[in-house]
């Protein structure tokens, strides 16, 4: 999807000058167009995007779907004029960017018509869903697909080939993302999808929210299984064969690889990563990304053996 018009940074400026604090334009801005928002990774042309710390910021600056990046100048540390990106530089970037974001700017840069997402319902002859399920907006289902009593669904949302979900889960719903705007804690708006992939196994009670960026999705690979009552944060990527256990979270732009234990109960922090073939164990708490192949336990979260050793002394 293209978009039809592109806000000028100019236009941008009046949108937010109710709340900018001390802003410092840098960078060559007259050529800048900026269809939505997103985060850093985007693969969304004309994205404006927040950096609130400088990992963010690299990853932003490299990336070719970010035109516009907002910071602050403590993080940007500019030593030249020659910055790749333009910049808005100011002291409260997230709260910026968080009000820009709630505008839903894709909504007047795209042609988003009743037909751009129809409320349709695409589901296999095959898939099994019990009378009770919810579903609105549009949602694919795929074949074999079960899906269990009092289970909502809020597309868009795809659901892949022979994948179970039990009684009472929520698919698409959005999660607990809440910002300081304006003085006051704002609900921020999720715009995306869901995408389970094909025999997930997703069990009772589980919630997995949907994207808060437009054209993005939480997703779910092939073989995934999540556990009673566990939570799926906006923007997760759960990557083939991991296994989320019961009531664990996994919070928000999250990233799980492949073939991993998340242990009941345990907590996986914002934007952390965790390495193919981790395991995280009961009770744990991530804060921090994991190398391939890790193990660890406690809060916080460190490597499992050494907890065992402090334990035992």
């Amino acid at each position: 999807m293209k978009p039809h018009r592109l806000f000028t940074v100019e236009e941008i400026l009046s949108r937010i000058e109710s709340v900018v604090v001390d802003l410092e334009v840098h960078g060559e801005t007259h050529q800048t167009g900026i269809a939505q928002t997103s985060f850093s990774y985007s693969e969304h042309p004309y994205s404006i995007v927040l950096a609130t710390n400088q990992g963010w910021l690299k990853q932003a600056a490299e990336n070719d779907a970010v035109s516009l990046i907002l910071t602050t100048p403590r993080i940007a540390k500019l030593k030249s004029d020659d910055f790749a990106k333009p910049l808005l530089l100011c002291q409260n970037p997230d709260e910026v960017f968080y009000f820009l974001h709630n505008q839903a700017l894709h909504a007047e840069s795209y042609e988003i018509t009743p037909d751009t997402y129809s409320a349709e319902h695409h589901i296999d002859h095959t898939a099994t869903i019990h009378p009770s399920v919810v579903m609105e907006g549009p949602i694919i289902i795929g074949e074999e697909v079960t899906i269990g009593p009092f289970c909502y669904l809020k597309g868009p949302i795809e659901i892949g080939a022979g994948t179970i979900i039990q009684e009472g889960c929520s698919i698409g719903n959005e999660g607990l993302f809440t910002k300081l705007v304006e003085g006051h804690h704002q609900h921020i708006r999720h715009y995306g999808g869901v995408v389970i992939g094909p025999r997930c196994q997703i069990h009772s009670g589980a919630r997995i929210a949907r994207s808060a960026i437009f054209q993005s999705a939480t997703r779910l690979e092939e073989g995934v299984s999540v556990g009673v009552e566990s939570v799926v944060g906006h923007d997760c990527h759960v990557e083939r064969n991991s296994i989320i256990a019961s009531t664990a979270a996994i919070l928000g732009r999250a990233h799980v690889e492949a073939s991993c234990w998340i242990g009941a109960g345990s907590l996986i922090s914002n934007s952390c990563r965790i390495g193919h073939h981790s395991s995280v164990k009961v009770g744990a708490v991530v804060i921090q990304n994991l190398e391939p192949n890790s193990t660890v336990s406690g809060n916080f979260a460190r490597e499992h053996h050494r907890t065992l050793r402090d334990l035992i002394k």
